[in-house]
């Protein structure tokens, strides 16, 4: 904008505040591409005038929104209005700030790291194909590149928008965390600990310990725990009510009780496997 021998500052113009940040994010990291969208910009503005101005340079990146300003305030509330409407299982709204991302020029990698967590932090395992499936779109996204990126990318959003909720794995490993920093390095209860010399099993290491594939459904009945003993009785991971989470803690809790049957829940054995078994 300033150099006069290489660049184009023989038009003596000047940039709205953030317009150039602006531009540049819609290149995508790519400064060639940057480079000729201001060049365009420049050619479009009346002889006369002295500012680039935001509409002229949006005709010059083909019309894509520019309104990530410098503070890049915009940016950060369509990231936000993008995950709590998939939150919220508003599948329209999740498509809808996920085009204003795209169509403004959102790095389609930041995108698809958004999706990735949130298919952890709120589907989790009300949904194990959650993560599953925004991890797969995110490698295709960054594979195929744009414009045909926004197919997995919507797809993932759609399917995480109507996905069972569940922020379990977020809140049990912030409440693990806590112990974690409060206790330090609390001792394996011998009984978890392998005997892999003699003065190990001479010392008590694998002693007590119950072997879940001999029980129903892998499952070692009672309040088993193979917590250190200061923090028995401990509870991190509370399950929500919905979704293959809910079904998987009820089973656990029936087979710990000594009330119910073996197999994935939801699915007899003979079901999963294709006969009886």
């Amino acid at each position: 904008m300033t150099d006069e021998e290489r660049g184009l500052g023989a038009r003596k113009l000047e940039a709205e505040d953030g317009l150039l940040a602006a531009i540049a994010h819609t290149a995508q990291g790519d400064a060639r591409r940057a480079l000729g969208s201001l060049e365009l910009a420049v050619d479009l503005v009346p002889e006369g005038e002295t500012r680039l101005s935001r509409e002229i340079a949006q005709q010059a990146v083909g019309g894509r929104a520019l309104r990530y300003d410098k503070a890049g305030e915009e940016h950060y509330n369509v990231v936000s209005a993008f995950i709590k409407s998939m939150r919220a299982s508003d599948a329209d709204a999740a498509v809808y700030w996920l085009a204003r991302m795209l169509e403004a020029g959102e790095d389609v990698d930041f995108v698809a790291r958004r999706i990735v967590i949130f298919a952890a932090e709120d589907v989790g395992n009300a949904e194990p194909q959650a993560l599953p499936v925004a991890v797969a779109a995110s490698q295709a996204a960054h594979q195929i590149g744009m414009p045909e990126a926004v197919l997995p990318l919507t797809q993932a959003a759609l399917f995480l928008a109507l996905a069972p909720k569940s922020n379990t794995a977020l809140t049990a490993y912030a409440n693990a965390r806590k112990d974690v920093l409060r206790a330090g390095s609390l001792e394996v209860p011998l009984a978890v600990r392998n005997a892999v010399t003699p003065l190990m099993r001479e010392a008590q290491y694998g002693v007590g310990y119950k072997y879940p594939h001999d029980f129903e459904g892998g499952v070692v009945p009672g309040n088993e725990s193979y917590l250190p003993e200061a923090l028995r009785g401990q509870r991190y991971a509370h399950p929500g009510p919905r979704g293959w989470e809910a079904a998987a803690w009820a089973r656990l809790q029936q087979l710990r009780e000594g009330t119910g049957e073996g197999g994935e829940p939801g699915l007899r054995a003979s079901e999963r496997w294709g006969g009886e078994r």
